[in-house]
């Protein structure tokens, strides 16, 4: 009886290991994001900007300085790769799933009758498969930082609540609840308090404890002011404009104001996001309904706990006029909780294991047919991998087809937690075709490190190198070059334009370009190289005709004499 949960942990260990961490430095970087969370740390380091972040040697407030400084660090141990720039990311990953063990491990242990015994397990691997947080986790943006955050200051107030024996115990999970509070904050600012805020809240209440209402939420924010304070007045020091930047624009703005570049959407935007990156469990809904409806709503605390962890927040966000489909990333681990409870609870339910089976054969049928028609297009009509990518298409599509041979073995297992899990073990099949590389079309656009290096060699050494805003970060990594300028918009470099000394030299607008290029004296005779989107040529049809075009289908580089 020992020996299994040791093996179980070793496993679900080694797994995380085999598909998180190995494969990150296969992928290259996509942009704007990676490009530009691995550009800003590394700027911090050669400039030592430890509190006031930069990027291409421009102010840029719009995150606190606290979540560059994981990859900081990775950069600083292990240099610069692909691999150190994703290796932060994934290891919150790993924070945010061992907190998922921790709370759910608790409610197992408030369920005497052993329904829910494997709950821990379940509700880690559960997480582990769901999409969003697997293609975020292996992803350089700050939301899988700022989730292990969130998480934890969720999981430590329960801690601290349901925590009835030791009040020095509970004293302590709340002072770690704070801590994560200030770290978080560090990383997204006011959501740090506003997400974990809002579900607590909303949870005691439904408790009807209103004593810890207004008792317990104290201890965890001082104890984040211990983090924030210092840090907020070493960063006003540091960069006098970051509080008002960073209030204005990037809280009231993006709540309240519809901005072009704090990608408005509409109220209901997240609805299809959560479903769709529930998957592969969204598809299983209806086994995992009935199963939810033999839950004991009424009287489990952390059933409550997570209800209010998803549905306040989620409401708030959906709120905002800014939306992003990586901003609900921290409400995946309640949902994974649930999805597990829920399997538990449709033990021995035949129609569960009937609906279970239905969506089985109607998703092996869907994809397969998609599979089909998909190889059909790639080889018959439009390409979508390269005739460089073969082996990537190969290995693509068997890991397709070994998902779905393992998740057609699922109709022959006989309870729902065995089919459960062979859907668990299915998607540990599928999940490398996302780490083993991106297709040539996809590549072109959002990954374009390839074709950069290899037309950067042909620009001549003394041309004056200019790039639209979502090409720069990206640039600037390739390249190592800090003489970078940019043309024809300013983007979401405009604040930091205008807080530069040089933003006459950094910022080149079509008609300034037309000049430099009308009077070569002006640029001192160098030739000049331009990144726009490819198509767009036509919108620079006023300027002399530039003299070569290198494109790679979707990004185009001019070359003026």
């Amino acid at each position: 009886m020992v020996q299994r949960p040791v093996s179980a942990v070793a496993v679900v260990c080694l797994l995380f290991i085999l598909l998180y961490l190995i494969p990150l430095g296969l992928r290259p970087l996509l942009i704007p994001d990676e490009a530009r969370y691995a550009q800003i740390p590394r700027e911090m380091i050669r400039n030592h900007t430890w509190l006031a972040p930069q990027f291409a040697d421009m102010p840029y407030y719009e995150k606190p300085s606290g979540g560059y400084w994981p990859e900081i660090a990775a950069q600083k141990i292990l240099g610069e790769s692909n691999f150190t720039v994703r290796l932060p990311y994934a290891l919150a990953a790993a924070v945010t799933l061992l907190l998922t063990w921790l709370i759910a491990r608790r409610f197992r242990d408030d369920e005497p009758d052993g329904r829910f015994h494997g709950l821990p397990l379940y509700s880690v691997l559960t997480l582990m498969v769901t999409g969003e947080f697997f293609i975020i986790s292996t992803t350089a943006v700050l939301d899988g930082v700022f989730t292990a955050c969130v998480t934890a200051e969720f999981v430590f107030f329960y801690l601290a609540w349901s925590e009835k024996k030791s009040p020095g115990i509970s004293f302590l999970w709340l002072f770690l609840c704070g801590l994560a509070v200030g770290c978080a904050f560090l990383i997204k600012g006011f959501l740090a308090f506003a997400l974990p805020g809002l579900g607590i809240a909303a949870f005691l209440l439904w408790e009807r404890d209103y004593r810890s209402f207004l008792t317990k939420p104290w201890v965890p924010f001082l104890a984040s002011l211990l983090v924030i304070v210092p840090w907020g007045l070493a960063t006003a020091e540091a960069a006098p404009d970051f509080w008002h930047y960073f209030v204005v624009v990037e809280h009231y703005q993006r709540f309240f104001r519809e901005v072009s570049s704090q990608h408005p959407e509409p109220f209901f935007y997240f609805i299809p996001v959560i479903l769709g990156g529930a998957m592969p469990f969204t598809l299983f809904c209806v086994p995992l309904f009935l199963g939810g409806r033999e839950l004991p709503w009424k009287h489990s605390s952390l059933l409550k706990y997570c209800a209010a962890w998803i549905i306040l927040p989620f409401l708030f966000l959906s709120l905002s006029k800014g939306k992003l489909a990586t901003y609900i990333l921290p409400l995946f681990p309640p949902v994974a909780i649930i999805a597990a409870l829920c399997m538990l609870g449709a033990q021995g339910k035949e129609n569960a294991l009937k609906y279970f089976n239905i969506t089985v054969k109607f998703t092996v049928g869907i994809l397969a047919v998609g599979l089909i028609g998909f190889l059909i297009t790639n080889f018959a009509f439009h390409p979508v991998y390269g005739t460089g990518q073969m082996p990537l298409l190969g290995f693509t599509v068997l890991c397709v087809i070994l998902f779905l041979a393992i998740l057609l073995r699922a109709i022959r297992e006989k309870t729902m937690k065995d089919k459960y899990l062979t859907l668990v073990i299915a998607m540990f099949f599928l999940m490398p075709a996302w780490q083993a590389g991106l297709p040539e079309i996809v590549m072109n656009q959002k990954a374009p490190e390839a074709f950069l290096k290899e037309s950067v060699a042909k620009i001549p050494p003394n041309a004056i190198l200019m790039t639209r805003d979502q090409f720069l970060g990206i640039l600037l990594w390739t390249t190592g070059r800090n003489d970078l300028r940019l043309f024809y918009k300013t983007g979401e470099f405009e604040y930091g334009l205008n807080h530069s000394p040089d933003k006459e030299k950094r910022f080149v607008s079509v008609e300034k370009f037309k000049e430099m290029l009308d009077n070569p004296a002006s640029r001192d005779y160098r030739p000049v190289a331009v990144y726009v989107t490819a198509g767009h040529e036509k919108r620079y049809n006023t300027l002399p005709q530039f003299r070569q075009t290198i494109s790679n289908g979707e990004i185009s580089l001019m070359l003026f004499e």
